[in-house]
């Protein structure tokens, strides 16, 4: 009874590991190096959609971005508070920190406009 269910399952199983091959199928290698691989593939892709970010947003808004943000960052406060912009600006900065730390998509959106000096 047993020897007909395994019989079943070893048929299953063969008819399933045929149909699915993969980059690494068959091969000599250990599951390390194969890890290794997979992970240089991994950040190779990751820098290259990186950069090809960095390229479109560049094209698509340049110097109209650039411009408002330099504007917004370099301002000062007006009259006798002016020393107290630098102070400002980092408590600005520590709120929106709070705010958006944790969220991955904040993130993979900001790391173009940093690449493109914005």
């Amino acid at each position: 009874n047993g020897t007909v269910a395994g019989d079943a399952g070893d048929y299953c199983l063969d008819a399933v590991v045929r149909k699915c091959h993969f980059a690494f199928f068959g091969s000599s290698l250990s599951e390390r190096s194969i890890g290794a691989i997979m992970l240089a593939v991994a950040l190779v892709m990751l820098i290259a959609a990186l950069l090809l970010m960095v390229k479109a947003l560049r094209s698509v808004l340049g110097a109209q971005l650039e411009g408002a943000v330099k504007r917004a960052a370099n301002g000062d406060l007006p009259g006798r508070a002016r020393h107290l912009t630098p102070y400002l600006a980092l408590l600005i900065g520590a709120g929106i920190t709070m705010l958006v730390q944790s969220s991955s998509v904040f993130t993979s959106t900001l790391t173009p406009l940093v690449g493109i000096g914005i």
